[in-house]
């Protein structure tokens, strides 16, 4: 009877294993990260990003600083990468390094919408165009595993 009790035990924990990899896929799946059969993933990601700009005027003046909180993609994964001796290298050791990058960059126009003067650090009021200020961002489009720039 403690025989049956112990296999019955390891099949319900081979269940629950088998139960959670699956629920791991899904997830995996509806985060969109895709996982190649070497390990490797690299993703596009929202992230939050902190922007500050100081504005100048025609004859190089700062006139304001801008400031803004902005949603652009990012790349974040991991590549697969080694190092292995070499007789042939001058190092002793042949490279291979990938990293997570953009496919592809495209500009984003964002509104940075808080203003202050250069001269007592004061919010500007007032029309848009005197109260706020747009910058282009450039942000991947999508990412995936390149050799890594030397």
């Amino acid at each position: 009877m403690l025989l049956r009790s112990t296999q019955w035990t390891t099949a319900s924990w081979c269940c629950t294993v088998a139960c959670l990899l699956l629920y791991a896929v899904a997830f995996a799946y509806s985060q969109e990260i895709i996982i190649t059969s070497s390990g490797e993933y690299c993703q596009t990601l929202r992230s939050t990003l902190r922007v500050t700009k100081e504005v100048f005027n025609e004859e190089q003046r700062q006139v304001k600083t801008c400031m803004g909180t902005v949603l652009v993609n990012k790349c974040e994964g991991v590549c697969r990468s080694q190092v292995s001796p070499s007789v042939v290298a001058v190092s002793g050791f042949h490279k291979s390094c990938q990293c997570c990058q953009e496919t592809e960059l495209r500009e984003t126009a964002v509104t940075l919408n808080e203003c202050y003067t250069v001269v007592g650090g004061e919010r500007i009021d007032g029309p848009a165009d005197v109260a706020t200020h747009d910058v282009i961002i450039s942000e991947p489009v999508g990412c995936e595993c390149f050799p890594c720039a030397s």
